[in-house]
């Protein structure tokens, strides 16, 4: 019978075990120093390397071969017989099976007992979570004073189930997922051992696969190559997994920002095939982070991402066509329906949910779309004219209208030929329902039509929010105009007003008595005086000197 790869491939030495170099140092160190505890507790993922740290202690301990170091001999009758799992003093308990007290007291009666033909007796728990409360009860007495000549490694997946007790007792030492990165180079030397080229993609989807689990990259590893003839190839682990592999998820992104429709028949056919849902959200929320990252940064940012060199290319030629905004809400959605997934949300429904999403911030609205408008745009760094403009009107607005002062500090400000647009970032929603209001957007539109001296459109964005006001007509003024021609029409018999005084004779009469011609309106204030029952409490005469008070009273 053949031994599986990932038992043909267990490190033999401490410097080859993957990605665990804290661990490692802390075991060698206490080697060099002869100084090893009594007690580990190894947690970490499944497939790390704990078991396999454990057996390279236990060989340490007890190799009996000429070495120059902590490392083993892998020669002597004790290295040997540990490796071929025959050590008497050796010895592995499954947690899971062997959880009961009894288990326990037996385990106990023996570890009194001395090594049959080693120095030390190492026991290792694997899965030692699953041991029932009262055996943790029985076991911790005797790994609290353990003989001298016993060693207990204890090795879990959930180190949070383990009792404070038995912790405590214990040097715990934690072990990480193994990054892909270094899972591909590890499968990549395992292929070349075996005789068999890979492709580069292919080593990078089986990684992805492991999960951080280098047993389960080998695993996978030997599956493809049964499935495969000499050369490993993406399309053939595709087959093993049965879709929703990183460069399908590729292709179908870059069809959504396209909007072709068949990527929801396209998405449905991946499920069909075996693919996970979970899996496929997860996968999709890595491929639009990056993008987010590249479409932010720019290229100089795929030096920290992991990936293959096609999926590098792939992420700098995608990232020009997406929007980092809309990146950033579609990894929110991904965020938020995830935990739906997990509870077992339906896949045509997911496919539904993603598409509708997709579609509406991917395709739509790209980047693409704003490069139309760049060439023509006029930022006020580039143009020193029209900066010192904009300066003018946001001068105008410090004094009186400071509410509207404030809410343009947020705004970036581009002319493209007749259509001034203020785009406000996605927070500063608030600021641009300010400037939208009709009273203060006609406030700004008259202060740029003084300033910039011309027709203009004022377009005010924020997101996907969009109000366009037109300066050549002021609504408030048309309001008016409206009311006064409705009034002229009417009979002149019809009026409130025909019995008010002319507006001179109700003036006020304090300071300069002196009857002025030019005191008494005429014209449309006049008519809107009469019409409104006003009167005029404040009037500044330009011509003449003012008075002491600044300003003439009549």
């Amino acid at each position: 019978m053949t031994v599986s790869l990932y038992r043909r491939y267990r490190p033999a030495q401490f410097k080859q075990i993957v990605a665990q170099d804290a661990a490692v140092q802390v075991i060698t160190k206490a080697l060099e120093e002869k100084r090893v505890s009594h007690a580990y507790l190894f947690s970490g993922p499944r497939g790390c390397g704990k078991t396999t740290l454990a057996r390279l202690l236990a060989k340490s301990l007890n190799c009996t071969g000429q070495k120059q170091s902590v490392e083993p001999c892998n020669d002597c009758p004790n290295c040997l017989a540990i490796n071929g799992g025959e050590s008497l003093d050796v010895i592995e308990i499954d947690g899971a099976s062997n959880n009961s007290v009894d288990e326990v007291r037996e385990l106990k009666a023996h570890v009194s007992l001395s090594a049959f033909s080693s120095l030390y007796k190492v026991y290792i728990i694997d899965e030692v979570h699953m041991l029932s409360l009262s055996a943790f009860n029985a076991l911790l007495k005797t790994l609290e004073e353990p003989p001298s000549h016993v060693v207990f490694i204890l090795a879990t997946t959930e180190p949070h189930k383990v009792p404070v007790t038995i912790r405590s007792r214990c040097q715990h030492i934690p072990f990480r997922k193994i990054d892909v990165q270094n899972i591909v180079k590890s499968l990549s030397m395992v292929a070349h051992n075996e005789n068999r080229n890979a492709e580069e993609e292919a080593l990078w989807e089986i990684a992805r696969q492991a999960d951080g689990a280098m047993r389960d990259a080998l695993s996978l590893l030997e599956q493809v190559m049964a499935l495969a003839e000499q050369e490993l190839r993406l399309v053939d682990v595709s087959r093993l997994l049965g879709g929703g592999s990183r460069p399908e998820l590729e292709r179908w992104v870059s069809r959504v920002r396209s909007g072709d429709i068949s990527v929801f028949s396209e998405l449905q056919e991946m499920f069909q095939r075996g693919a996970s849902p979970q899996k496929v959200v997860e996968d999709l929320f890595v491929i639009f982070r990056d993008l987010w990252i590249v479409a932010s940064w720019g290229g100089g940012a795929l030096q920290f991402i992991e990936g293959s060199s096609k999926e590098k290319i792939f992420l700098e030629q995608e990232s020009k066509d997406w929007n980092p905004d809309h990146l950033l809400k579609i990894m929110d959605f991904c965020a938020q329906i995830l935990p739906q997934v997990r509870m077992g949300m339906r896949s045509d429904v997911l496919s539904g949910l993603f598409l509708n999403k997709l579609i509406e911030h991917g395709s739509l609205v790209t980047k693409e779309l704003e490069k139309t408008r760049e060439p023509h745009s006029l930022p006020p760094e580039d143009h020193p004219a029209f900066k010192e403009k904009w300066g003018k009107v946001l001068a105008s607005l410090l004094y009186g209208e400071i509410h509207i002062y404030c809410a343009l500090l947020h705004a970036s400000v581009f002319l493209e030929k007749n259509v001034l647009s203020l785009k406000f970032p996605d927070y500063c929603n608030y600021s641009m329902e300010l400037v939208s209001i009709e009273r203060n957007s006609f406030v700004l539109q008259q202060k740029i039509k003084e300033i910039f001296e011309g027709e203009l459109t004022l377009r005010i964005i924020c997101g996907d929010k969009t109000t366009e006001c037109d300066l050549s007509q002021s609504p408030l003024l048309a309001e008016i105009e409206e009311a006064i021609v409705e009034i002229q029409d009417e009979p002149t018999s019809s009026l409130p007003f025909d019995d008010l005084p002319p507006t001179a004779e109700i003036r006020p009469e304090f300071g300069n008595e002196q009857e002025d011609d030019e005191t008494v309106f005429s014209g449309l204030v006049d008519t809107v005086l009469r019409w409104g029952g006003g009167e005029v409490l404040l009037h500044k005469k330009d011509n003449v000197e003012e008075l002491d008070g600044g300003i003439t009273e009549e």
